[in-house]
Formats: C-alpha cells, structure tokens, sequence
C-alpha cells in the first residue's frame, strides 16, 4: 500500500509501520527517503504499532514455523528489523510540494 493512499484515505491519529523499500537485486534501502518506504501496517497507537513491530521481530528471530523458515533471508531481516512506526501526520509533512519562492 502506498503512503499517498493512506494519507488520502485516513483522517485520524494513525500510526503506521513502515518498511525500507528492496531493490531489484534484494537490497535493502534503509537511507531511503521515508516517503519511499512501504506501509506494513496501521494502528490506532503508537504502543499498537510498536507491538506488532516487535511481534515481526521475535517471528523472525526465533522462527515461527515453516512459512517463515522459508522466507528468512538476510533480506528479509533487513527489511523487518528497519521497520519503524511513523505517526501519519509526520509523513503527510513529508509530502506536501516545497514552497515556491519568489525571486522577485
């Protein structure tokens, strides 16, 4: 899901978790701009947010069964321990157009 989707869409105090964007070659970008990031998740508090954040840390950490067996790469590590909980209204700042000033 994109941020300018969410931002559109949600009016509220909303916390969402963010994830560094992957190159093409499995990089993981997490310098990357946050407006680039993907949106994993969004929650109704910061206190939410971070739990589930957590939650991906730990099921990654020590494995919870097969699935992630198989999805745990060094990528994917990557990928889940930058994740970070963002309130939206921060990103929404992020992404409003510079102002245009006048030279005149």
């Amino acid at each position: 899901m994109s941020i300018q989707r969410v931002v559109v869409s949600v009016w509220a105090v909303v916390w969402v978790l963010l994830q560094p964007p992957v190159q093409s070659d499995g990089q993981v970008v997490s310098n990357a701009p946050l407006v680039s990031w993907l949106v994993n998740g969004e929650f109704p508090t910061r206190e939410k947010c971070e739990a589930n954040r957590s939650a991906s840390q730990a099921a990654l950490a020590y494995g919870a069964g097969e699935a992630q067996v198989t999805l745990r790469t060094d990528g994917a590590a990557a990928v889940v321990f930058d994740s970070r909980c963002i309130e939206l209204s921060e990103l929404k700042k992020m992404l409003r157009p510079a102002p245009v000033l006048d030279d005149e």
